[in-house]
């Protein structure tokens, strides 16, 4: 190899090839930044959905015990489970501990009355919540999953549940005042039922079989 060969064979990039270089790198990095954001975005909304499906089973095993022992009766009209086999859970006003709208009976809690429920700080005005805990705290494992926004949906008529809605970033609602009287803003159950992709983007989980 002679002289002038060798240098040639030495010479780098040019101040283009290392521009286009650099352009070929980020849009690299752009697709596999957004591809990453859309899949922990897709996984997180696969866990609420998980969750909530959750929740809907300890529920409809613990009505399944008090349908077992017939413990069921009569509210003001409305058939309910007997708060007297939930231990302090009919602490409200509502002689059934549940809130209630339309032809729906509702059981919730924000983020974070489960820490205060187990530190026995819950106020007397969540008595949902508190029963909400005592539902189905007893079959779920994992207790984590309770420190979050959850919504149990239950038929009026029957007693059954119906529904639940879950999210760890989204106060969800059961009725549409809540959302107007809260400050940090919300969604309420009737925008997100009909709705996958705004439940997607909110990262809302529903399950209703």
């Amino acid at each position: 190899m002679n002289m002038k060969s060798l240098r040639q064979s030495n010479k780098g990039f040019t101040l283009v090839e290392l521009v286009v270089t650099m352009v070929i790198i980020s849009v690299l990095a752009s697709i596999t930044t957004f591809s990453l954001i859309a899949w922990q975005h897709d996984s997180l909304y696969n866990k609420a959905e998980q969750n909530a499906e959750l929740i809907f089973m300890a529920v409809r095993n613990k009505i399944a015990i008090y349908k077992a022992n017939n413990a069921l009766f009569e509210i003001d009209g409305m058939q309910d489970y007997d708060p007297n086999l939930v231990p302090g859970a009919d602490t409200g006003s509502n002689s059934d501990g549940m809130s209630s709208t339309g032809k729906y009976n509702y059981l919730f809690c924000s983020d974070s009355d489960y820490k205060n429920y187990k530190d026995n700080n819950l106020p007397a005005s969540s008595c949902t919540a508190k029963m909400l805990f005592e539902y189905v705290s007893p079959y779920i494992y994992d207790k984590t999953i309770l420190n979050a926004y959850i919504s149990v949906e239950f038929d009026k008529n029957t007693g059954d549940v119906v529904g639940v809605y879950y999210s760890e970033r989204t106060k969800v609602y059961n009725k549409p005042q809540d959302v107007g009287n809260n400050t940090n803003g919300g969604f309420d159950i009737s925008r997100l039922k009909d709705d996958e992709s705004m439940r997607y983007d909110l990262l809302v989980g529903e399950y209703r079989p």
